[in-house]
């Protein structure tokens, strides 16, 4: 709910989007890593480059050995 959100708000309000995103990624930090947990973090990590943040790049360097 929180990534549907951020997506919604990316473009009207990015401040709130990055608010919804660091929450979100708060979350998904602390699922197990597998393949759910992958595609959650692909998902805001697109999320974050659409509101021009680097978090985005942070996340897909960190998936990339997972990958």
């Amino acid at each position: 709910m929180l990534l549907y959100t951020a997506n919604k708000m990316a473009k009207p309000n990015a401040k709130v989007a990055l608010k919804l995103l660091k929450q979100a990624d708060d979350l998904i930090a602390t699922m197990k890593p597998d393949k759910e947990q992958a595609k959650l973090l692909l998902t805001a990590a697109t999320l974050y480059c659409l509101v021009k943040s680097d978090r985005g790049f942070e996340i897909m360097e960190s998936l990339v050995p997972r990958f």
